[in-house]
């Protein structure tokens, strides 16, 4: 009885161990590896305010619960320009969720693309935070070209000087001087009756964009910031840019708030990147003059170049605003 007995035990011990082992397989798989996050952009060097394409990926297994469908509280000095909705997809037996917005960087310099967190939960409930493991950073560049300043204004070009010779007919000089004098009289008096005739017919307003230009160069060369005037400074570039506004599109951009001007400028089908400039530029003006937020010195370089941008951009587009004569 005995050697049978030892077999059968033997087999017992067999059969227990085979029976635990998917179960132990089983518990080994049920904690998934930690979801992987990657960041990508479709352009690490750029000018001031160039739209940038940026995709978070989050890969993770089928069983763990991502908490994070956004990051737009985590942008930092990136401002979103717009977002295209969440979507997941299946990736090799993996889930593949992607974030993907499109943003801007309005100051100069090498700028860290921030170390997004994604929440996480595994099935065993245990929570955390993902991160990328490979920081990324975005060169941003002046508008404004190496070695020039747009308050910089051109000297006039050498005037034509001609020498007089030593022996001049007077009297042929005179008659020329005589000859040239009716000429414009004779101008001026059909330029004069020409202008009454049309009087009334509408014409169309000298360029906004000649009149912003010529307005951002005197507001630079007063150069408020280094005396102190921070506040004021902004207060002047919000005010060139909202009369340009009236001026080029015929709404009264100077007694709307920043938001109302927004909807404003969509409604008459300004396009959006020139619309997300102007809010970008006021709302720093805003920050400035009421908040008393003092922007560090790349940030107001920035801004300054923003403004001439602006009207650059603006110049042109759409209909012209036609006033009448007088």
């Amino acid at each position: 009885m005995r050697p049978r007995t030892l077999p059968l035990l033997v087999c017992s011990a067999l059969l227990a161990l085979l029976a635990a082992a998917p179960w132990r397989a089983a518990s080994a798989q049920s904690s998934p590896p930690v979801p992987q996050v990657t960041v990508s952009v479709d352009k690490t060097r750029v000018t001031v305010g160039d739209p940038i394409n940026l995709t978070v990926t989050v890969r993770h297994a089928p069983n763990v619960t991502i908490g994070t469908t956004s990051i737009d509280d985590q942008l930092g000095k990136l401002e979103p320009l717009g977002s295209q909705p969440a979507d997941e997809r299946s990736v090799g037996g993996d889930l593949e969720l992607r974030l993907r917005y499109t943003v801007a960087i309005f100051e100069t310099g090498t700028i860290p693309v921030p170390q997004f967190a994604i929440s996480y939960t595994l099935p065993d409930g245990t929570q955390g935070l993902a991160t990328p493991s490979t920081p990324l950073s975005i060169t941003v560049e002046s508008i404004i070209p190496a070695g020039e300043n747009p308050t910089d204004i051109k000297g006039l070009k050498p005037q034509f000087t001609m020498s007089v010779p030593t022996s001049v007919n007077w009297e042929l000089a005179a008659g020329i001087a005589g000859i040239v004098l009716a000429l414009v009289l004779s101008g001026g008096l059909a330029a004069f009756v020409l202008l009454r005739r049309g009087r009334g017919a509408p014409q169309e307003h000298p360029t906004p964009a000649l009149a912003a230009r010529a307005e951002l160069d005197r507001i630079l060369a007063l150069d408020l910031p280094a005396k102190g005037e921070l506040a004021e400074h902004y207060r002047l570039l919000a005010g060139c840019i909202r009369r340009f506004l009236t001026e080029r599109y015929g709404f009264a951009a100077v007694a709307l708030t920043t938001a109302e001007l927004e909807q404003q400028m969509e409604a008459r089908g300004v396009d959006r990147w020139p619309a997300r400039l102007v809010c970008g530029l006021l709302n720093e003006c805003d920050a400035v003059v009421y908040a008393r937020y003092v922007p560090a010195p790349a940030r107001a370089e920035a801004d300054n170049a923003m403004a001439y941008e602006i009207v650059e951009t603006m110049d042109g587009a759409g209909p012209r605003v036609a006033v009448p004569a007088g």
